[in-house]
């Protein structure tokens, strides 16, 4: 088990590079931005948190390991708690069985975590890594927000293409084994859209 999944110090032109070992710690103490992305299930991360970002109170802190988390903004000094979900994508997962992303982000670093898969963090550091990332903290969650939101679209589309043919044939007649159907997709379509508006907002 990893704890860093990865790192970066982030220049100003949308780049960064790749932060190993010591490097992760000191330039999280730099004014240079950086990103530290951590495993949350990782044994040593709750240690890591308290020796390298100290100075977070125990709610904020409490929020980044919590099991269970909703989407929320909290603003605290001269940071904020960021909550973002995106949709599953991993093998043999429900999209609607959303996976969550939480960060603390403030003007000279930003540190997230996350158990289980997320591939929007994937599409960003690769954004990165061909200098067409963000640029500054605030264009970070701009494009995180982008790329969750471009990952839960065929998802979403997907639903609506589900319900579309089964009212197709309701309308031909079948409508009794079809039900259920329409109930659980329905179900799972306002699930999806509510986390849509839940993140842009």
């Amino acid at each position: 088990m990893i704890l860093f999944y990865l790192s970066y110090s982030l220049d100003d032109l949308g780049g960064g590079a790749a932060l190993h070992d010591g490097a992760v710690s000191r330039l999280l103490k730099d004014d240079q931005l950086a990103w530290a992305h951590l495993n949350a299930d990782h044994p040593d991360t709750p240690a890591w948190l308290q020796r390298e970002v100290g100075y977070l109170n125990d709610f904020v802190v409490n929020a980044l390991l919590a099991d269970e988390t909703r989407p929320r903004i909290l603003p605290t000094g001269e940071g904020v708690l960021l909550i973002l979900r995106g949709v599953n994508l991993n093998e043999n997962a429900s999209p609607e069985d959303m996976v969550s992303i939480r960060l603390w982000i403030d003007p000279h670093r930003i540190i997230s975590l996350q158990r289980r898969k997320l591939k929007a963090v994937g599409d960003l550091a690769a954004n990165i890594e061909a200098g067409q990332g963000p640029v500054g903290y605030a264009g970070f969650i701009t494009m995180l927000i982008c790329l969750l939101f471009a990952r839960m679209a065929p998802a979403v589309t997907s639903l609506g293409e589900e319900m579309d043919n089964i009212e197709e044939d309701v309308l031909d007649g079948s409508t009794n084994p079809l039900r259920e159907q329409i109930v659980l997709i329905r179900k799972r379509r306002l699930f999806s859209n509510a986390i849509w508006h839940r993140n842009a907002t």
